[in-house]
């Protein structure tokens, strides 16, 4: 299977995203901005249009985009993000040296792929010692997602476009137990989890319980020596 074609059919960008038009952005904005400190080393992987890394860039940091479109990438350069490189996450190693960033960003991208613990172990590789992964992914721990499939014997759609349930570029999916086990098999420690929603009430609720009402979960994760 050709994933860089299946990529680029599938998510064709025609403009650039708005960094607050997006629950996950904004909960980052609230809750994450004391991370991200000026000169700081951080990968965007997955970066997409370059519409997040232009965040963290504007905050100071050091940023690299990686990408497997190369469309993608071309937005991402118009915002200004230089440091870009286009490859497959899931062909190791990836074009960084070991321990070289103070944080990986890892957003909205693992639920697409076919072996997410040989990224995760690259992210090791190329996380500082006690670095920080931050990490977005849709929440199947949702009370609605459970409800969903208890009345209708099916998974929710978690993504944008509206395909058959074999069509479906999410393949993997995670709550907040997983995800904690995922993580610990490469060597990370949860240290932060976080929920968000589309809908305000949901939203607000997610504040409370965020693996109860949070469409999409935020982690924070730190390497363990």
């Amino acid at each position: 299977m050709d994933i860089k074609k299946l990529y680029e059919e599938r998510y064709v960008i025609e403009e650039m995203d708005r960094f607050e038009d997006y629950e996950r952005n904004r909960l980052l904005a609230r809750v994450l901005v004391h991370l991200f400190k000026p000169g700081m080393r951080l990968l965007d992987m997955g970066c997409r249009d370059g519409v997040v890394a232009e965040y963290f860039q504007n905050l100071g940091c050091l940023v690299s985009g990686l990408d497997i479109s190369e469309r993608a990438l071309e937005m991402a350069r118009a915002r200004g993000i230089k440091d870009l490189y286009q490859g497959d996450l899931e062909k190791p190693p990836l074009p960084y040296s070991d321990k070289e960033f103070d944080i990986v960003f890892w957003g909205d991208n693992i639920e697409h792929l076919f072996d997410p613990q040989v990224v995760l172990r690259e992210v090791r590789r190329i996380l500082k010692d006690k670095g920080t992964l931050i990490l977005s992914v849709p929440n199947m721990g949702n009370l609605f997602y459970r409800f969903y499939y208890a009345y209708h014997g099916m998974f929710i759609r978690t993504e944008a476009p509206a395909t058959d349930p074999w069509h479906w570029s999410h393949i993997r999916f995670f709550n907040k137990k997983v995800m904690r086990e995922f993580l610990l098999s490469e060597g990370f420690v949860l240290t932060g989890f976080w929920g968000c929603s589309s809908r305000k009430v949901l939203d607000i609720c997610a504040r409370i319980w965020p693996s109860l009402f949070g469409s999409i979960m935020v982690i924070s994760a730190q390497k363990m020596l």
